[in-house]
């Protein structure tokens, strides 16, 4: 609700695959699986009701199912990797059934073994109108933009 406001998490990845030819990224594909949100900064029981709220899992009259990810319906994020260039990854998010497209900054590495995707970005979520991240009558409002710290490792 104000720039100094905020909580972290994780996400964890249930299954991707990056198509690489040569040192180039093709394109890619992964899926978020948003049953495994885990809330880090917060006491366990505080933390336990924040994650219920973002999920849908936890509704009460001034949170409904459908007020952030609602999970229940939406249990997955799909990522599509469109192309990759000058460290930027062009990405297309499936997020609660609306499409998000977003370029991010992030690093492409590759050995014959495996490949890795790290990055420090923003998603701005703004254009998907996620309900609960719009805003509120005073003026108020919990913030569309997330920050994201993403390590992904691959094997080949």
């Amino acid at each position: 609700m104000s720039p100094e406001y905020g909580h972290a998490g994780t996400l964890n990845f249930s299954e991707g695959v990056l198509n690489i030819s040569g040192e180039t990224v093709v394109d890619g594909q992964f899926t978020v699986d948003m049953t495994t949100l885990k809330n880090t900064d917060l006491n366990p029981q505080k933390g336990e009701v924040l994650v219920g709220h973002l999920t849908g899992n936890l509704v009460d009259e001034n949170h409904p199912a459908d007020m952030f990810f609602n999970v229940v319906k939406f249990p997955n994020i799909s990522v599509s990797i469109n192309g990759y260039k000058n460290n930027t990854l062009d990405l297309t998010l499936l997020i609660l059934g609306k499409e998000l497209k977003q370029s991010v900054a992030a690093t492409v590495t590759t050995d014959p073994n495996r490949a890795s995707i790290t990055g420090d970005f923003t998603l701005d979520l703004t254009s998907i109108n996620i309900p609960g991240l719009q805003p509120n009558p005073d003026g108020s409002q919990i913030s569309p933009v997330i920050e994201f710290e993403v390590a992904i490792s691959l094997e080949k």
